[in-house]
């Protein structure tokens, strides 16, 4: 007795204690920002611990593997940062899913595993083919492993594919400078600069290239590396910026910022005014680019945006005040930069394809033939993922067989289409691959057999259509599918005419109700589980009009009275179970 006695103690406090301990509340976005300060101060370690604590179901928790994964490179902990990534891959998250394979190449790369590097943005290739920091980091690798026309492809591809993203340009900058092609490198660092003349790393860009501008290139060309760079050559112009002709005192250029590189850029356009067009990216996108700031007289407005991320105090103080001249500038520059993509990547790609873009993001991918779309196109999201696909007639109208896709690559949809209009089979799906609904169409109606399913795959409606309108029966099922229908309605012309039926799970009917033209007409009868009557309610003209009459479970009158146009009217009578009168009402209109 005594140690059973002491048992109970125990138990007792044990449950006292655990009574008193509160459960950790966790704000994920207090987290994030909490860690986010201490990564920046360096204490990378309690970030991550702060970002483990993070739940598993929280929606923020997959999102944050790309923050993780940030710091974790920052900080040479390439493998930690692998391990992050592999498990945000392996989950259901697709949001941010190219950014995993970014940071997982670049985890390869740092560890100096470029076969595997490659492999792995391949693979994030395959998903987002039009991702452009996904081009961007295999060109990087390629560069890596000295596969330099491999990799001057890659950065184009980068290019084409979002049209205002920096970071391809300075990578193909770099690459011809170290190659002693200054000339080709400024146009690179310039176009970047045009996107991006405020942007975060806008001053350092500006530094780099003013002082390119002003001193002796010290690299040496190296030809094994020289040798894939292509065909193009701007070696005069090379020459004279290399020779820095435009720092000399004598050459005078009209502008409010007197820096080297305003000099150098005035040189640069002046040379490729009368440069004849040729073949090849640099010829066809970037000199483009500076004709255009020739032809237009903008030299001026074009150095005040490449210049306005400078903090010399007196330059400063005169761009704050051309401000919305350089937002003008901007624009026709983007408006232009977007035409010469555009017309560039007819011949990039295959079959005269084109990238269609819009605000600078590219739509879609396919052939254009006076100003219509025609033959097979592609479609892509904000992430250069294919979202649909299908095939332009020579009007420009849909035809054949078009795919809508989910994020995880999952069909959506797919659909017949004749003249633009859906005819023929169209099937909608779940994100699980799973059929949502099968449906016919004809002359851009639904037409015949319609079938709906819950993404258990279980079926939950069947119906019939005629021209666009339901017709003949329409059964609804519960989840566990046609086994077990729960409406049983009958439809002409797109109306409810006949007897419907609402069943029970049970198969048994829980209410009878005739329909006349969509309307309710005739007695409605609902039962008890047990097929017993529970009430009878007389409608016409869609309306409870006449008797009304109520049941208790064991048969006994619950309740009796009448109705005018949908309102009680006269003596209503409530029963008990026993038949015994317990309220007496009478209505009056």
């Amino acid at each position: 007795m005594r140690k059973t006695l002491l048992a109970s103690t125990i138990l007792l406090s044990s449950l006292y204690t655990f009574s008193q301990e509160k459960v950790e509340y966790i704000d994920a976005e207090e987290i994030i920002t909490e860690g986010f300060v201490l990564a920046e101060e360096g204490n990378v370690d309690e970030a991550l611990e702060l970002f483990n604590k993070v739940n598993k179901n929280d929606s923020l928790y997959h999102a944050l593997s790309v923050t993780k994964s940030y710091f974790l490179l920052n900080n040479d902990k390439n493998d930690e940062a692998i391990e992050v990534l592999n498990k945000a891959l392996h989950s259901n998250y697709y949001e941010d899913r190219a950014s995993f394979y970014v940071n997982k190449t670049n985890a390869l790369s740092n560890k100096e595993e470029y076969a595997k590097a490659i492999k792995t943005v391949n693979n994030g290739l395959k998903f987002y083919p039009r991702n452009a920091s996904l081009w961007h980091n295999k060109g990087l690798v390629l560069q890596e492993q000295k596969k330099i026309s491999e990799a001057i492809k890659a950065y184009q591809m980068a290019i084409l594919c979002d049209p205002t993203y920096g970071k391809p340009h300075v990578s193909l900058g770099y690459l011809y400078y170290e190659q002693e092609k200054v000339g080709q490198a400024m146009m690179c660092f310039n176009t970047y600069l045009l996107l991006n003349p405020d942007g975060e790393n806008s001053f350092t860009m500006l530094q780099a290239i003013n002082e390119i501008a002003k001193t002796k290139n010290e690299n040496t060309l190296d030809s094994k590396i020289a040798s894939q760079l292509g065909d193009e050559h701007f070696d005069e112009l090379d020459l004279i910026i290399s020779n820095r002709v435009a720092l000399n005192d004598n050459y005078e250029v009209d502008s409010k910022i007197q820096a080297p590189i305003t000099k150098q850029n005035h040189a640069l356009i002046t040379y490729l005014e009368e440069h004849d067009a040729e073949e090849g990216f640099f010829n066809e996108v970037y000199v483009p680019i500076f004709k255009w700031v020739s032809a237009t007289d903008n030299f001026e407005l074009f150095t005040y945006t490449v210049s306005y991320s400078i903090q010399n105090e007196d330059y400063r103080k005169y761009l704050d005040r051309k401000f919305d001249d350089v937002v003008e500038f901007v624009s026709l520059f983007r408006t232009k930069w977007q035409d010469i993509l555009y017309e560039y990547s007819g011949k990039k790609l295959d079959n005269n394809n084109k990238f269609i873009y819009s605000d600078l993001v590219l739509r879609a991918e396919g052939q254009v033939k006076d100003n219509q779309p025609l033959g097979d196109w592609l479609f892509y999201n904000e992430y250069g993922q294919v979202v649909s696909e299908g095939t332009f007639d020579k009007k420009g109208n849909k035809t054949g067989f078009w795919k809508w896709l989910y994020p995880n690559g999952e069909l959506k949809e797919t659909s017949e289409l004749v003249d633009g209009e859906i005819n023929g089979e169209n099937i909608g799906y779940f994100d699980n691959g799973r059929k949502k609904y099968i449906s016919h169409y004809k002359d851009g109606q639904l037409e015949g057999e319609f079938l709906l399913y819950n993404e258990y795959g279980a079926l939950t409606q069947r119906k019939y259509f005629k021209k666009g309108e339901l017709d003949q029966t329409f059964t609804s099922y519960f989840d566990v599918g046609e086994s077990i229908p729960e409406f049983v309605v009958p439809y002409k012309n797109g109306k409810v005419n006949g007897e419907v039926t609402e069943f029970y799970a049970t198969g048994k009917p829980y209410s009878v109700m005739q329909f006349k033209n969509g309307e309710k007409e005739g007695i409605r009868k609902n039962y008890w589980p047990k097929s017993l009557i529970s009430s009878e309610t007389n409608f016409k003209n869609n309306q409870p009009n006449g008797a009304y009459v109520a049941y208790h479970p064991n048969g006994k009158k619950k309740q009796v009275g009448n109705y005018d146009d949908g309102e009680y009217e006269g003596n209503w009578v409530d029963y008990n179970s026993e038949g015994i009168k317990i309220y007496d009402y009478n209505y009056k209109k």
